[in-house]
């Protein structure tokens, strides 16, 4: 039974790794980030991302995965900065200009709107990072999140510190 607060009913909340799975009482499943705080009046998720942490190596969980992911691999391998991104997406535009000002280099945006593996793609990284939404950031083979994670690193100077290490 679900817990209730003022009559309505609460979702079942399960942390995996850095991502909620919520499920409805209606038994839908969703999944959400750190950036996620309130879904509905009738579901609520609250945790908050370790400061600590600068992003998570999922490239160990796309090995001997299939074609696909061993080809997400390479690409999250490939370059320095890997952002899976859409062409018309204004938060990936936003996250190219902030790699851009930060001088990053090598920076290579896979844009899943043009890709005819785009949507497989995607899914794949939701599956394995738990993060549907683009732009989708590895730096340094590390996940980091999106755009929102991409700006608050930046500004606490964290960005900053995992591009230098990843141009080496």
């Amino acid at each position: 039974m679900p817990h209730t607060r003022d009559g309505a009913a609460r979702a079942h909340t399960t942390w995996r790794r850095q991502v909620a799975i919520v499920r409805a009482p209606d038994g839908v499943e969703l999944r959400l980030t750190h950036r996620s705080a309130l879904l509905s009046g009738t579901m609520e998720a609250d945790w908050q991302l370790n400061p600590s942490e600068s992003g998570h190596d999922f490239t160990a969980e796309l090995t001997d995965a299939g074609p696909l992911k061993e080809r997400i691999k390479q690409l999250i391998l490939g370059a320095p900065v890997v952002l899976f991104s859409k062409s018309s997406c204004p938060f990936c535009a936003k996250a190219k200009v902030l790699f851009d000002e930060l001088g990053a280099q090598q920076v290579s945006s896979i844009e899943l709107d043009q890709d005819e593996d785009g949507p497989a793609i995607q899914a794949a990284l939701l599956e394995v990072t738990g993060q549907r939404t683009v732009p989708n950031i590895f730096v340094g083979g590390r996940h980091i999140g999106g755009n929102d994670d991409a700006q608050a690193k930046a500004a606490a100077g964290e960005l900053q510190t995992m591009l230098s290490a990843a141009m080496k």
